[in-house]
């Protein structure tokens, strides 16, 4: 963005890294005025990111031990 004279653009641009909720995703891609949002929910605590996986035990009895 810099390169192509869009600096300012560059200086404002946040990127959040994660897993998170579906509903949550959907409605960035949704709506143009809901990154914001979700931005400003996040940093207050309001949307937590998701584990990056959940194991049941039903899960864990059919996986084979090593």
């Amino acid at each position: 963005m810099r390169e192509g004279g869009c600096a300012e653009w560059a200086d404002n641009l946040v990127v959040v890294t994660g897993r998170f909720p579906v509903e949550e995703v959907n409605k960035c891609v949704g709506s143009m005025t809901y990154a914001g949002i979700f931005y400003k929910r996040l940093i207050a605590g309001e949307i937590e990111e998701l584990p990056l996986f959940v194991v049941t035990s039903e899960e864990s009895s059919e996986r084979p031990s090593c």
